[in-house]
């Protein structure tokens, strides 16, 4: 079993591609629309040649819309998944990001302790409405969230 003690995060790369698509269809998460420039706004951690967890936002201007937190099954229940929401949001802020938004079917109490708050969907911004995640990936019945950052 990897030391989840000390991940390695860093931004993902072109390489990372196959591992992330096979991690997210692993959990059931949409990968149709991961192009190269999507994956490069994700962060990964890894122990090695193994990976642990990742995380990916789509940039809009002020807005982002964070995609696809996972983490592995060997290392759940470590504190990755704070870790790497953390440092999305971190970088998110540095880039001048004030907003992040999600969808999800099934972790809205884990984002809750997070700070994220439930938005009716109708509220969301035209930019994050326009999303291939929010008009046909995900489904209707996914759960809209914000956090404010600054």
């Amino acid at each position: 079993m990897a030391d989840l003690h000390m991940p390695t995060l860093r931004k993902a790369t072109a390489s990372d591609r196959s591992a992330i698509i096979g991690l997210l269809v692993a959990e059931s998460l949409p990968v149709a629309d991961l192009d190269e420039q999507k994956i490069s706004n994700f962060l990964v951690a890894e122990d090695g040649a193994d990976l642990l967890g990742l995380i990916g936002v789509e940039l809009y201007g002020t807005v982002g819309l964070l995609r696809s937190l996972v983490i592995a099954s060997n290392a759940r229940r470590s504190g990755l998944g704070s870790k790497l929401v953390g440092a999305l949001e971190s970088a998110a802020d540095t880039a001048g990001v004030t907003e992040l938004w999600l969808l999800t079917t099934d972790a809205q109490q884990y984002f809750e302790r997070l700070g994220y708050r439930i938005i009716a969907r109708e509220e969301a911004p035209a930019s994050v409405r326009s999303t291939g995640e929010f008009s046909s990936l995900c489904p209707e019945s996914a759960c809209l969230m914000m956090k404010r950052l600054c």
